[in-house]
């Protein structure tokens, strides 16, 4: 698969991507601009759209009891 394969469409109702460090799921960068997520190092971070890190986080504070989650290790099957 080609890296520019793996920068996800924007749904109709989102805006931007968002840039996560796979070592740790925490946000490092939002851009508008499709090319800027392009260019992102993909083997550090990944690229998500805002909508879809927002649930994937959202997700791991759920189940960390309602807390902050632990760093964690970006999985990309937990985005759906």
């Amino acid at each position: 698969m080609n890296k520019l394969d793996a920068i996800p469409e924007l749904e109709p109702h989102c805006g931007s991507w968002t840039v996560l460090d796979r070592a740790t799921c925490n946000p490092v960068l939002e851009t508008f601009h499709r090319r800027t997520a392009e260019k992102i190092n993909q083997d550090r971070y990944v690229v998500l759209t805002t909508l879809q890190a927002l649930v994937h986080r959202n997700a791991r504070i759920k189940a960390n009891g309602g807390w902050e989650p632990e760093p964690c290790k970006f999985n990309p099957e937990s985005i759906t």
